[in-house]
């Protein structure tokens, strides 16, 4: 697949994202967990 390079994310989608930050090095090393059911 190819993505978009410079894609800009407002800071509040960033911030709606429900991470979980590992204890080596949590800026970095994180898991993106899903925010509930999904509808189409």
């Amino acid at each position: 697949r190819q993505y978009p390079l410079g894609v800009k994310v407002p800071n509040a989608e960033m911030d709606s994202l429900l991470l979980t930050r590992a204890e080596f090095h949590g800026d970095w090393n994180y898991t993106i967990h899903p925010r509930g059911e999904v509808t189409q």
